[in-house]
């Protein structure tokens, strides 16, 4: 989160994007919940949306968006989805 934001560090949303991709794989290893594995797929998803290290797709987006909200329990994603629509 602290390079998502620019806390403590540089901003560096590519490294960002990397990690969050370990995690939403759910690499072994890693030992991550699903509350985390739910976070980074939304992240993911905002990432897609900006584009801004990645090209920007809407697609993706709303792949990373769904698996984020698998359990019909996150509300940001939730909240996403609706606006760029679940079908897309």
């Amino acid at each position: 989160m602290c390079h998502y934001f620019g806390i403590g560090t540089e901003r560096d949303v590519k490294t960002v994007h990397e990690i969050l991709l370990e995690i939403s794989n759910d690499s072994p290893g890693l030992n991550n919940n699903q509350y985390e594995i739910d976070e980074a797929n939304y992240l993911l998803g905002r990432i897609y949306l900006d584009g801004e290290v990645v090209e920007k797709s809407i697609w993706q987006a709303c792949h990373f968006l769904k698996l984020a909200n698998a359990d019909n329990d996150h509300r940001s994603a939730q909240e996403l989805l609706l606006i760029i629509g679940r079908n897309v």
